[in-house]
């Protein structure tokens, strides 16, 4: 009887270990995925700001664009050239459409970059939980 109770005791052990070394790999990829998710929105973060420093020198090229193009376009019409003052017009409303989407895009990337700060400020702030 005192051999089976060793026995029994003996798997219990075995048993409370494998537990313990199971909760403590869940606990470990539980943390592996916690850091390949920060890095991924850190990236997000970079990409975020690249674009939106893109998106912005585009607008301040298409600005400058229509701002000729404008000149041009007064310059066509005191001469008279209807064909060219059509080409002036139809520049600056593609420039002006360009501007506004690149405007759009500048807002996404903004509220993107805003998401992105605050799950990476909520992955430093809030550790993985310890089973």
């Amino acid at each position: 009887m005192k051999n089976m109770k060793t026995k029994n005791l003996k798997n219990l052990a075995v048993a409370a270990l494998l537990f313990a070394g199971l909760l403590s790999a869940n606990n470990l990829l539980a943390q592996s995925a916690s850091t390949e998710t920060k890095k991924q929105e850190v990236q997000d973060i970079k990409k975020d700001k690249k674009d939106i420093a893109k998106d912005k020198k585009d607008v301040a090229a298409d600005k400058k664009d229509v701002a000729a193009d404008k000149k041009v376009l007064k310059k066509d019409v005191k001469a008279g050239d209807k064909t060219a003052a059509k080409k002036e017009a139809k520049d600056i409303k593609a420039d002006k459409k360009d501007i506004k989407a690149d405007k759009k895009d500048i807002a996404k990337d903004k509220k993107d970059l805003k998401k992105d700060k605050k799950a990476v400020h909520h992955h430093v702030t809030h550790k993985p939980k310890k089973p």
